[in-house]
């Protein structure tokens, strides 16, 4: 498990987009925003894996990814949150190292 993430936490993170299957959720939109070259964008996207892979990949190119969610957004997921979900997407990227005697 990454560093900082136990199983609770990846339990929170797995039912982050689930309140209640009403109409109205499962047509919401996923958002991401970040800053990159000292511009602001914000991208959509129709799930929270869509969401969730691009804000890891924007953070492995450099970008900064300050919020991700469903609703408004100033009540968006923050830096720390992203930083756990980040940690647990690059976990399986960093191979063992093998340390030789």
């Amino acid at each position: 498990m990454a560093a900082g993430c136990n199983q609770t936490e990846m339990r929170r993170i797995r039912r982050l987009p689930i309140v209640f299957a009403s109409p109205t959720m499962r047509t919401m939109r996923w958002h991401v925003q970040y800053r990159e070259g000292g511009t602001d964008h914000l991208v959509r996207y129709p799930n929270p894996e869509e969401a969730i892979e691009s804000a890891c990949r924007l953070i492995d190119e450099g970008c900064d990814v300050y919020g991700m969610g469903t609703g408004s957004l100033i009540n968006s997921i923050g830096r720390d949150e992203i930083a756990r979900i980040y940690a647990f997407w690059a976990r399986p990227k960093t191979p063992f190292v093998r340390t030789e005697n």
